[in-house]
């Protein structure tokens, strides 16, 4: 383990390079854990890096400006990606009921790891024993706090064309999953895995009533279902021996038709253009991150619309605004964790 006060060693050098001591933590870069004492974590990349910067730098401020700079390697990140580094660093220093180092925030500069030897050699349990006086009275000033809003919510007017009412859309037993509305929000079509055949097929079904309608029963897997904005189509994925396929159908039922040929390793998502000539899926790619294309049903010819870098897991969940213009989508940079593109 090599003490980062010792060595100052630079975030680039710092960056996936081995094992690194942290005065009671340990990040071991080379196996993603987090260690403190006899317990553990496993961090991923991104995370790490920005621990070290803020070590690097123990009592002093690291600006917003640093940080991004110094971990991403370029201004092009929005503060949400910071800030949610610093929120799951917070929480994995807590999970290891980490006593000495806490992260503070300096407002509207950045951020501080903050050092405090008189806990270095505190016992966790016991330390945390000791200050839960102030969780309950934590918890009591909440329960006040609520029982005041309940009081001014019950004494208040009410305004009945806010009521939300929930109900419950479908109740069949086995696996539902995928809602996609129809454009006028009368109908719903999904995904149910029978629990006695076991199979995926599509089915659609009205809002407020009990009528149900199976589109498809073929022996693949069917599922992803997206409605068409003009109502006439729901475009849906079929996984099964033929590979992955793209297929139409319409939602009164009928014969479904093959459109596209998919790309078996990426997630299913599709998307509709607003004009329904269009649809977003994932085409046959090349080994590597995974980006998704643009078909055009009347011609049949395609196009991709982004190649995510090879560091990323891939692009999915598009989204085509009202006008046509923009097309949202999630680009996933691990297990778990993405962020929002806009292009």
């Amino acid at each position: 383990m090599n003490n980062l006060a010792d060595t100052h060693s630079s975030i680039e050098n710092s960056r996936l390079n081995g094992s690194t001591g942290l005065n009671g933590l340990a990040v071991d870069t080379r196996e993603g854990l987090l260690r403190y004492h006899e317990r553990s974590l496993r961090l991923e990349p991104r995370l790490m890096q920005v621990l070290v910067a803020l070590y690097e730098a123990v009592g002093r401020t690291v600006t917003r400006e640093e940080l991004i700079r110094g971990v991403w390697g370029h201004e092009h990140v929005t503060d949400d990606a910071l800030n949610r580094c610093i929120s799951q660093l917070r929480k994995h220093l807590r999970q290891l009921r980490v006593a000495e180092y806490r992260i503070e925030t300096i407002p509207k500069v950045g951020y501080r790891l903050a050092f405090d030897p008189a806990d270095s050699g505190s016992d966790p349990v016991r330390r945390s024993a000791a200050v839960r006086p102030w969780w309950l009275a934590g918890l009591l000033v909440a329960a006040l706090l609520i029982g005041w809003f309940a009081m001014r919510e019950q004494s208040a007017p009410q305004d009945q064309s806010s009521d939300v009412r929930w109900v419950p859309l479908t109740s069949l037993p086995g696996l539902e999953v995928e809602p996609t509305l129809s454009p006028e929000g009368t109908q719903a079509a999904f995904a149910w895995r029978d629990g006695n055949t076991g199979n995926w097929d599509i089915y659609v079904t009205t809002l407020g009533g009990d009528a149900l309608a199976r589109l498809t029963d073929d022996p693949a897997k069917d599922r992803y279902p997206k409605w068409s904005p003009d109502g006439r189509q729901i475009a849906f994925i079929r996984a099964g021996d033929n590979g992955c396929e793209v297929m139409l159908i319409s939602p009164t039922g009928g014969q479904a038709r093959r459109i596209a040929v998919c790309d078996p390793n990426s997630d299913w998502m599709l998307g509709w253009t607003p004009d329904s000539r269009q649809l977003l899926y994932s085409p046959v790619q090349a080994a590597g991150a995974k980006g998704f294309g643009i078909l055009n049903l009347a011609t049949g010819s395609s196009r991709m619309l982004t190649r995510p870098h090879a560091k990323y897991l891939g692009d999915d969940d598009p989204a085509v605004s009202p006008d046509g213009r923009w097309v949202a989508f999630t680009r996933w940079r691990a297990a778990g964790v993405g962020d929002v593109y806009l292009m």
